[in-house]
């Protein structure tokens, strides 16, 4: 069985509701970057319509949504953002697990010399601490309009969530079945609500967690700006696909392109602000 060749890793950060999906099914358009065909997903990246008969929760919500299924059923791990809270070691989940169970789901068999793509919320710096040859398209987000797809997006998620890589008996995928259990309909909002109040979500809560996620992406924004790196690609387009490609075949000047990306988007964020 072959080695994980962590150089072919595509890794797509951005915060919640920053359209990182979206982008990453883009991506999966290039021939040189794998896309995880299944029904569930859609055959195709393209195929959002495929949402009305998917089983996955989130694509009900957000079409664009998808999960990293192989052909056998089997989900690749998730990056360590997605399973922080049920596993608290990182360094043994990223230097142990991740690459067993990469193998044990399917993930050899996706072809050489073929991108594998990762959406997640890790920062850059955070991916680079272990994928130090990955490539990673960094999405610098506006935080308003972040926020108001968040809060009517976001936070309709499905609260309880079933990761393939964490034990059953572990503590927190058993107190998230355990809110399951008593509201069937759990969400984002209502996990959110326990955790700071004991309470299931109420209206009345609305202004409190939007100030609270506001605070949030202003202050993920300011560190997302300061990243620059060769092997990172900083962009408030979703949709600049020729950059996207370029840079996937290494044919851009990524700190040239980050820097007068950043100069501009700070420019046009001092004077909207």
């Amino acid at each position: 069985m072959k080695a994980l060749d962590k150089s072919n890793l595509l890794f797509v950060s951005f915060e919640q509701a920053a359209r990182g999906h979206r982008l990453a099914r883009g991506l999966a358009t290039l021939p040189n970057v794998y896309w995880y065909s299944h029904p569930a997903n859609g055959i195709m990246p393209w195929n959002i319509s495929s949402r009305n008969d998917s089983s996955i929760e989130q694509r009900k919500i957000s079409g664009y949504h998808y999960n990293r299924l192989m052909p056998n059923g089997k989900m690749l791990p998730p990056p360590y953002d997605y399973i922080q809270k049920f596993v608290k070691d990182k360094h043994k989940y990223y230097t142990q697990t991740f690459e067993e169970q990469f193998n044990e789901s399917g993930g050899h068999l996706i072809p050489n010399n073929t991108y594998i793509l990762y959406c997640t919320h890790s920062l850059p710096n955070e991916i680079r601490e272990y994928f130090p040859n990955a490539k990673i398209i960094n999405i610098v987000h506006d935080p308003v309009a972040c926020l108001k797809r968040y809060m009517t997006v976001g936070l309709n998620f499905p609260g309880y969530v079933r990761h393939q890589t964490v034990e059953e008996t572990n503590e927190y995928h058993q107190w998230t079945l355990h809110l399951k259990r008593k509201k069937p309909d759990l969400t984002v909002k209502d996990v959110w609500a326990v955790e700071q109040h004991g309470v299931w979500y109420e209206d009345s809560m609305y202004d409190e967690l939007k100030s609270y996620k506001l605070k949030f992406f202003k202050q993920r924004r300011a560190v997302r700006m300061q990243h620059v790196d060769d092997k990172v690609l900083s962009t408030a387009n979703v949709r600049s696909y020729k950059i996207f490609k370029d840079f996937i075949n290494d044919r851009v000047d990524t700190k040239q392109k980050t820097h007068k990306f950043l100069n501009l988007e700070h420019e046009l964020w001092t004077h909207r602000n």
